[in-house]
């Protein structure tokens, strides 16, 4: 028998969330509206608690090793999300 070595779901999660921003990408100016991150050329800057969380695009890369993989999957997700709505 022949087993696939085990992939992190936490990777694998990261992995679809960042496809999944990359295609948001599309429209940063929205992606930022609705966030409340600010563009600096193909990055991204967004408050995160005491500390400010920098993203490349389009390789979806965090400028700062200090936050976890949880952590990034977490912000992904939230930059992803559409909003409630609410301001």
């Amino acid at each position: 028998m022949n087993e696939q070595p085990k992939q992190n779901p936490y990777k694998i999660t990261y992995d679809l969330a960042a496809d999944a921003l990359r295609n948001r990408w599309q429209d940063p100016d929205a992606l930022c509206e609705r966030s409340g991150a600010v563009r600096a050329g193909n990055d991204l800057e967004l408050p995160y608690f005491n500390t400010i969380c920098t993203i490349s695009f389009p390789e979806v890369i965090f400028s700062s090793s200090s936050f976890s993989l949880y952590e990034q999957i977490l912000i992904l997700h939230y930059l992803g999300s559409e909003g409630t709505g609410h301001s």
